[in-house]
């Protein structure tokens, strides 16, 4: 059992405990962790020193899914248009994106990336003030500051030779699970 109920919504980041098996059947409410129909880790829980990676010697690895059907009762990804700024707001040395763990300070003008903790300029198009508590009073109307899923509009800087790409004719997908080769499809 994974001590999840499924008749409860799975509310990623604030649920304790593993995720979900792939199989199961329940409604996930995005709160700012990627749902798991979009991305699963090959591990629950990362080794905290390097001591102990080498000892569990097993890769890590993610099962991405990016256009993963979602039920009827979710709620689909929002659309963030960012092309007004240039492109998605980014920490000025690990190009990580706005999301909503990082900090904003300096009254909003600000913020500290949660993955290096460097403060990078907010330009003037994207500024808002700071609620009592610290955060962008339009964190919770933001979807890249309030989900861990959103789609992203950006430019032409984003893209080979600066051009958008064309959609997509086919899409192969290969099954190479052991029970393929052992019925011989592969």
């Amino acid at each position: 059992s994974s001590g999840i109920n499924a008749e409860l919504p799975l509310r990623p980041g604030t649920t304790p405990g593993v995720p979900p098996l792939v199989s199961t059947d329940l409604q996930i409410i995005d709160m700012g962790n990627c749902s798991p129909r979009f991305l699963r880790s090959s591990f629950y829980t990362l080794p905290s020193t390097k001591d102990l990676a080498n000892q569990i010697n097993m890769p890590l690895s993610f099962a991405i899914q990016p256009v993963a059907m979602l039920r009827p009762d979710e709620t689909p990804l929002a659309t963030v248009d960012m092309t007004v700024l240039g492109g998605p707001l980014r920490c000025r040395r690990c190009k990580a994106y706005i999301n909503p763990y990082v900090k904003f300070i300096d009254g909003g003008r600000k913020f500290v990336c949660n993955l290096c903790n460097i403060e990078t300029d907010v330009p003037p198009e994207y500024f808002c003030n700071l609620d009592h508590t610290g955060r962008r009073a339009d964190a919770a109307e933001r979807p890249e500051l309030s989900r861990g899923s959103y789609e992203l509009l950006t430019t032409t800087d984003y893209c080979k030779n600066s051009t958008f790409p064309q959609a997509a004719a086919y899409i192969f997908v290969i099954d190479v699970t052991f029970a393929s080769f052992q019925s011989g499809m592969v």
